[in-house]
């Protein structure tokens, strides 16, 4: 995905406690925009980035 910066990871709480969320944050300068894709339960990282795929900026 050329011109993107993504982040992928877990969710936690603010006392550091897992949320079972997972979250991918998606940064496109060019756009001066950001996307979070965000799933409880978990999703994997292969399963974020098939979403990512679908979105046409």
């Amino acid at each position: 995905m050329l011109g993107k910066k993504m982040h992928f990871g877990d969710a936690i709480d603010d006392d550091g406690s897992d949320m079972n969320a997972s979250a991918l944050i998606i940064e496109y300068p060019s756009e001066e925009m950001i996307i979070s894709i965000v799933s409880m339960p978990k999703m994997t990282k292969s399963q974020a980035l098939t979403i990512a795929d679908q979105l046409k900026f």
